[in-house]
């Protein structure tokens, strides 16, 4: 599947884990919300919405440790790549 064309949404059937309740959900489109860097820490969050038939289910954080260089283009592929991977 080609992710390249749309980098923030994504239609695609599998199971994901809720990094809060540790529960495999079923999805069928993950959307990439919001990007975060936290100057204190210099942390990378990237907040990735969950939907099933329209509905919100959850959203997961995506944390990368002390960043010193941050390339957006870079971090949103390895997110999604690890979606299509698993």
């Amino acid at each position: 599947m080609d992710y390249k064309n749309n980098m923030l949404e994504h239609n695609i059937k599998l199971k994901v884990k809720n990094n809060k309740t540790n529960q495999s959900v079923s999805i069928d489109k993950f959307i990439l919300r919001q990007f975060r860097w936290d100057l204190r820490t210099s942390n990378v969050i990237i907040d990735v919405d969950y939907y099933y038939d329209e509905k919100h289910l959850f959203t997961n954080e995506f944390i990368y440790e002390e960043m010193e260089e941050v390339i957006v283009d870079k971090l949103i592929k390895d997110i999604v790549r690890k979606h299509y991977e698993s």
